[in-house]
């Protein structure tokens, strides 16, 4: 049997992998039915405190329930032949064993780690408890495919991050020199950046830049006031001259990548972030990528590339545009990728 109707559960705000993975798999011909498990909690988490208390504090939540119940009804109503669930913090194991009764197949993709969590967001006893109930596993690190293989003895595949090759980026002059940081705030963060503000550094990311940098002034200085989303985040990353992209404490760890790893390069800029081995392989070191280990390292590399011709920076836009297309790392490969592997257990 081959895929021809999947369901997506999960998140599908703006630059969510869902939407990736959604877009990509319908240009391959696959009906795609979405259900956002996400957005409707959060909803309701912020219209009160206490909701928020509650949850955390493990309550029981009456709001939860009935979000999983929908999804049961759901997918009943539907009978996929295969189900995608992106994380899946929201979702109840019961909730996954009741699926299983209307797919022939269901996996899990957890672009955090899946059973240590680095942060209040990355997961939870959910996620945990319904690990043995997926029939396979994907994750975007081969070491955390292994993890999974070797601990939970269950069906593990890599599937990295990748970039949306249906997208180009234009032209803008005004961007030629500029080193930049696009990112959400965080405290180490903003102590690694505030060493680059004499080099010119600009950061763009929500207003936490500017509400938490009240003692930081370098980094306030630095701070461009808007984040970028879309064509906009697209177009400043291939004009400016490089993007710094700062893994957080589990990539490291891992020695793997973000989702920034192949959208800099794939969108046609140069991209400048931690050494790890993944990142190695990915991309050739100083001709496809560049990439540092502390942040005297990071400021070397930084003044090398401001010094570089227009042509010598153009070259390595185009190396590592040409990778990125060379090696299948677009959403549409990575798309292409997953349901080769999933058909193997539906045929």
């Amino acid at each position: 049997m081959k895929i021809d109707k999947i369901l997506i559960i999960g998140s599908f705000g703006q630059g969510a992998l869902e939407n990736f993975y959604s877009e990509s798999f319908k240009l391959l011909r696959i009906q795609v039915f979405k259900y956002d498990i996400q957005t409707p909690f959060r909803r309701y988490l912020g219209t009160s405190i206490l909701n928020k208390v509650a949850y955390r504090l493990g309550f029981s939540n009456k709001f939860l329930d009935n979000i999983n119940e929908e999804l049961i009804e759901f997918a009943a109503k539907l009978k996929p032949n295969f189900i995608l669930v992106f994380k899946g913090m929201e979702i109840y194991p019961e909730t996954i064993d009741a699926l299983k009764t209307n797919t022939k197949l269901i996996a899990n993709y957890n672009p955090d780690h899946p059973f240590e969590f680095y942060s209040r967001g990355s997961g939870n006893q959910n996620i945990l408890n319904s690990l043995p109930k997926y029939h396979i596993h994907f994750s975007y690190s081969k070491n955390i495919t292994d993890k999974l293989k070797t601990q939970l003895n269950t069906d593990a595949y890599t599937i990295p991050f990748g970039y949306d090759s249906s997208k180009k980026a234009k032209r803008a002059e005004s961007y030629l020199n500029d080193v930049i940081f696009i990112g959400a705030y965080d405290n180490s963060r903003a102590k690694i950046l505030s060493n680059f503000n004499e080099i010119g550094v600009k950061i763009y990311g929500d207003t936490k830049w500017h509400s938490r940098s009240i003692l930081n002034p370098r980094v306030k200085e630095m701070y461009q006031n808007k984040p970028l989303y879309g064509q906009s985040y697209i177009d400043v990353t291939y004009n400016s001259l490089a993007s710094i992209n700062l893994l957080r404490k589990q990539n490291i760890l891992e020695k793997t990548h973000n989702m920034r790893t192949f959208e800099v390069p794939g969108y046609g800029g140069i991209l400048l972030t931690n050494r790890t081995d993944e990142h190695l392989n990915f991309f050739e070191e100083n001709k496809e990528a560049f990439y540092f280990e502390s942040v005297e390292e990071l400021k070397d590399q930084i003044i090398y590339l401001k010094k570089l011709s227009i042509s010598a920076v153009e070259k390595i836009k185009a190396d590592a545009y040409k990778r990125s297309v060379n090696s299948n790392y677009s959403y549409h490969d990575r798309a292409k990728s997953l349901i080769s592997i999933v058909d193997q257990y539906l045929s």
